[in-house]
């Protein structure tokens, strides 16, 4: 079982999103699958021109010369394709989304109709089939992950891929619960490598936070210097 994970976190592997993601590693390793990690921020990957070259005079190929070629390669050759993240904006981090949106070469052109909705055929050395989510997020309510986890879905499904499910944790790292969490996630990884997928217990332990909402609150204006934020004239 090859898996890759591509991390978009500017913070690589040593934020919240990096200590998650490294936990659900550890499991697919005991497990026996073989992990490939690119970091997103130490990248060279321009943003998608829009030209349609992969699909029309370079099939399966980009016009341009950048690592989404050892990106793109890394795909192709792994059964499961990770994107940890954490919430920008209410989205993954731009510079996650730029390889994202590379990712065309992977496809035809041409239409199909799949599962009742238009979508690109993938071509036939793109082997991975199944996408999982690992994100993070500063604030503690969970539905703070809602639009991140569509998109992810979105995307699976563009890829004719599986969506095998979402490691989210409210709040960060900024917690009692973890030890917990960080055993849950290894288990995750263990289940992805076995069977493709993360089974519900295991990405619903990842919810819920420690401290209040007005703790949390609290923190984080004493964090960057407030006691209140400040009122409009």
């Amino acid at each position: 079982m090859r898996v890759l994970v591509l991390n978009g976190s500017p913070h690589r592997m040593k934020g919240s999103t990096g200590q998650l993601t490294g936990a659900l590693v550890s499991g697919i390793v005991e497990a026996g699958g073989d992990v490939d990690i690119m970091c997103a921020y130490d990248l060279e990957a321009s943003a998608c021109l829009g030209c349609f070259t992969c699909w029309t005079r370079t099939p399966g190929r980009c016009t341009q010369r950048d690592d989404m070629d050892d990106v793109v390669a890394a795909v192709r050759r792994s059964d499961i394709l990770v994107l940890a993240t954490p919430v920008y904006c209410d989205g993954m981090t731009g510079r996650l989304k730029t390889l994202m949106d590379r990712m065309l070469p992977l496809m035809h052109g041409a239409a199909e109709i799949r599962d009742g909705h238009m979508r690109h055929h993938p071509r036939d050395d793109t082997k991975v089939r199944t996408m999982v989510l690992v994100s993070t997020c500063g604030f503690v309510e969970q539905d703070n992950f809602d639009p991140l986890i569509h998109h992810a879905k979105a995307l699976a499904k563009n890829l004719a891929c599986d969506f095998g499910g979402a490691l989210t944790v409210p709040g960060g790292l900024k917690t009692d619960r973890v030890e917990q969490i960080g055993k849950a996630a290894r288990e995750a990884g263990i289940e992805l490598a076995r069977t493709r997928a993360i089974p519900d217990h295991l990405q619903e332990a990842m919810h819920g936070h420690s401290v209040s909402r007005s703790e949390a609150v609290e923190g984080l204006n004493r964090h960057f210097g407030a006691d209140r934020p400040e009122t409009a004239t």
